[in-house]
Formats: structure tokens, sequence, C-alpha cells
């Protein structure tokens, strides 16, 4: 009898633990949707140059959702390089506005196509594309970058979720910088 109910035992362990291990992550918009923070780095290679310079961006996004996940956000951009034809120089500390859409299939694969408004430049540059994994259990997307219309870009992100609500999100207004007494 004792080793009937054993074997019972660890027939239905085993049951339950394949189950478990069936189940599969499903993705869809709503997987998206809150407010997140994102940091990347990397290398871009200017247009007309072949000479990658380091590039590094930190910004935060708030994703809701219509016919496709809405993107917008603050944005930081630094490149240790210039960009020819642009205004972007080496060290410039560049401000800019994210706004796009971003996919997800079942699978937690998609993509984020988006236009980058930089602060004293008249017109958006885009579009930019970046592919994505996202990965529901930890709150985060990984995105990589595989069009740019400045550069070939060579960098990767991370975006952390930070509320499941889709927030709108803005840089602190950084007061004037004062004179030494």
């Amino acid at each position: 009898m004792r080793f009937r109910t054993l074997t019972i035992v660890a027939v239905l362990t085993i049951c339950l633990c394949g189950a478990a291990a069936a189940q599969q992550t499903v993705c869809s918009p709503q997987t998206l949707i809150g407010t997140w923070v994102y940091n990347a780095s990397g290398w871009a290679i200017p247009n007309g140059t072949s000479t990658a310079v380091p590039v590094t961006f930190l910004g935060a996004i708030s994703i809701s959702y219509g016919a496709k996940a809405i993107v917008s956000g603050p944005g930081t951009f630094i490149a240790g390089g210039a960009f020819p034809g642009t205004p972007i120089q080496a060290g410039t500390i560049l401000e800019y506005t994210l706004d796009g859409t971003m996919e997800v299939t079942a699978d937690c694969t998609g993509m984020l196509i988006y236009t980058m408004q930089v602060a004293g430049l008249p017109m958006p540059i885009g579009p930019l594309i970046e592919r994505a994994v996202v990965v529901p259990s930890k709150g985060e997307i990984l995105l990589m970058s595989v069009f740019s219309p400045l550069s070939k870009p060579l960098w990767t992100y991370t975006a952390k979720r930070i509320s499941p609500l889709p927030t709108p999100v803005a840089w602190p207004v950084n007061p004037a910088p004062q004179a030494p007494n």
C-alpha cells in the first residue's frame, strides 16, 4: 500500500511538473502597456564615414494601446563623434522626444519603429527601427537597432517597466546655472 501511494505521488509530481513546463508565455500589444525606462549603448558608423563612434542613450517612454502600441517619451543622447551633415558634434548632449509604434507577436518578438525629434533640429530624424524581445516575467524589453537614417547602428537597449500604467513622462526642467559668488 505504501509503495502504491509513493508511486501515485511520484507520477502526479512528474505530470504536474511537465504541465507547468509546457505552459508558454504569450505576448500581445497589451503586454507592452506601461511606463518604461531604457538605456542603450553601442556604436554607430555615421553615413559617409567608415569610423565607428560610441553612442549612449537614456530615456523614459510611455506605451499605450491603440491599433498598435503607441510609444512616446523624452530621451538624452550623446555621441563620441560627429555625424556629418548634421549639427551632431562629438560630445554634444542632445535632448530628444521619441514617438512611434511597437508591434509584438505571440512569441514575444517584435519591432519598434519611431522618430526622434532632437531639440534644435527643424525636422524629426527617422524612421529608426529596432528589433525587440519582450520578457514579461522580468518586466523587460531587449532591443537591437537595425536601421537609422544617420548611420549604421550598432547599439542595444534594455527597457525596464517601472509602472503598469502608461503615464506621461518628461525630464525635470534644469535650473539656470548660477554664477559662483
